[in-house]
């Protein structure tokens, strides 16, 4: 299964918003960037807290978003990656984990109606989008579409 759209109550966009920027100040007290486009924003760190619920809720688990994990996996064994972009790709750079699997979360207006994310689709390893067909032009990542992502684990 793939694109399974996933609504997330207010209650939990605003646990999505307040540790979205609890993430983006500690970064800002730690004087750390995003290590691919410059300073990190507040929007961006509030989807990403959102696609992890989202990714949560589908899976059924009980996930509490974490402050500076950094490496450790996201929910439930899996990193998620989210997108502003409907038609987004997963980004896969080069310090994540070959073993690792990711799955893509593509956020919907996160305002003016009830919030939606999209949960697209998975890769079962990140080293297999380490090769040149997913390199991007500036060659610090590797930029996987979503047609070639796999159906979604079971959420059972």
């Amino acid at each position: 299964m793939k694109n399974v759209v996933v609504e997330l109550q207010w209650y939990e966009l605003i646990t999505a918003a307040h540790i979205g920027i609890m993430r983006h100040i500690n970064s800002l007290q730690n004087k750390r960037k995003d290590r691919h486009l410059g300073p990190s924003d507040w929007n961006t760190e509030i989807a990403a807290v959102a696609g992890e619920l989202a990714v949560a809720k589908y899976l059924k688990i009980y996930c509490i978003p974490k402050l500076n994990a950094f490496k450790a996996a996201d929910v439930g064994g899996y990193q998620v990656r989210s997108t502003h972009h409907q038609s987004g790709h997963l980004i896969i750079r080069p310090w994540d984990g070959d073993d690792e699997p990711y799955i893509l979360t593509t956020t919907h207006a996160l305002a003016n109606e009830q919030p939606r994310v999209t949960v697209v689709a998975m890769l079962a390893r990140g080293g297999t989008a380490k090769c040149d067909r997913y390199k991007n032009r500036e060659g610090d990542s590797w930029w996987v579409p979503q047609a070639d992502l796999t159906d979604l684990p079971d959420p059972s």
